[in-house]
């Protein structure tokens, strides 16, 4: 059998079981679903349907790589809650092939743990780690960029340290006359391949997403829609999985067909005032039922933020509520030099 028909075969099949399993099944590598910069968490997920050369929302759709991104350096970092997030990434050239190639690193680091003998008594500590080494490429076809990316997986947690692979697919619609964007991603398709304690190994989180943005003619907002977790009838963690109190996360009390369609949507819009400076808001239904309280829903989902652009550099910063206890702020800057 021919290669690219194997490969083929093998990302089919990783698609039909992952679609199957639905939210019943676990997975690995909740890495992989993290915002890597601070554009790409104030927009969300929707910030896969952003087309403007900027290098720190190619991560999470490597079909908006662009040549013209040569040579700029992205490095993001976040704290939340005693974890340290970053990440850094950078776009070269191949000029034999006429192709860009965009490498990237995202790591957290969480707050130290005790590690304890048999007794109790605390011997030592240690910091549990989670790694994405990431590359992509892509090309442009008439109104269509089609790309992808191949990431390389690492934690350590002590007892347990994992290794796995995974890879995005992605089809991107740029219409600039009409500012129409849309986007069809088939994000995170892969597998754990190593576990030091021997446990089952466990396939990443697939999510097949679909999007469409519009920027306004008389006005200069954008508005994007997204749908995630396409594959999968109700993403949301359901009550019915879970033995809890209704008074700490994870419960949902109307489980019903209005939480299971508003669950796959995210919904983001961004004011660009000029060329300088970019407001941006987003709301994920889905995170916002799983972190609320039962009597408290809170701003758990919302994001929001702003990136000051200019010839040399953009600087972002955004906050996103992820429960009612804690948020996510975090800090972006790009250098584009003069290539």
């Amino acid at each position: 059998m021919k290669p690219w028909l194997l490969s083929l075969c093998i990302v089919w099949n990783s698609l039909n079981l992952q679609a199957q399993f639905g939210t019943n099944q676990r997975y690995s590598f909740s890495l992989l679903e993290l915002s890597n910069s601070a554009r790409s968490q104030y927009l969300g997920k929707a910030s896969a349907l952003t087309y403007d050369q900027d290098l720190s929302l190619t991560y999470h759709n490597p079909s908006l790589i662009d040549r013209d991104m040569r040579g700029h350096i992205h490095f993001s970092t976040a704290a939340y809650l005693g974890s340290y997030i970053a990440s850094l990434g950078t776009i070269f050239d191949i000029k034999s092939i006429e192709m860009p190639l965009m490498v990237q690193g995202n790591f957290i680091i969480y707050q130290e743990q005790n590690f304890t003998n048999i007794e109790g008594n605390r011997i030592g500590i240690f910091s549990p780690y989670e790694l994405v080494l990431a590359t992509g490429t892509a090309f442009q076809y008439d109104k269509y960029r089609l790309g992808g990316q191949v990431k390389f997986m690492m934690s350590d947690f002590f007892l347990e340290k994992q290794i796995g692979i995974a890879m995005d697919l992605s089809a991107t619609y740029v219409n600039p006359y009409h500012q129409i964007t849309a986007a069809l991603l088939l994000k995170n398709i892969g597998h754990q391949l190593y576990s030091s304690s021997g446990l089952a190994l466990w396939p990443t989180k697939f999510d097949l997403q679909f999007g469409i943005s519009h920027k306004l003619k008389h006005l200069p907002f954008k508005i994007s829609l997204l749908g995630h977790s396409l594959n999968i009838l109700d993403p949301a963690i359901s009550s019915d999985n879970y033995l809890i109190s209704p008074y700490i996360p994870f419960y949902r009390l109307n489980n019903h067909i209005a939480n299971t369609i508003l669950s796959h949507l995210v919904v983001s819009g961004e004011l660009h005032l000029g060329k300088a400076l970019r407001l941006g808001f987003s709301y994920d239904f889905m995170k916002n039922e799983e972190l609320r309280y039962y009597a408290f829903r809170g701003l758990a989902g919302f994001a929001f933020g702003g990136q000051i652009q200019s010839k040399r550099f953009n600087i972002g910063y955004s906050i996103g509520k992820a429960s009612t206890i804690g948020e996510s702020h975090m800090v972006t800057v790009v250098y584009k030099p003069n290539l």
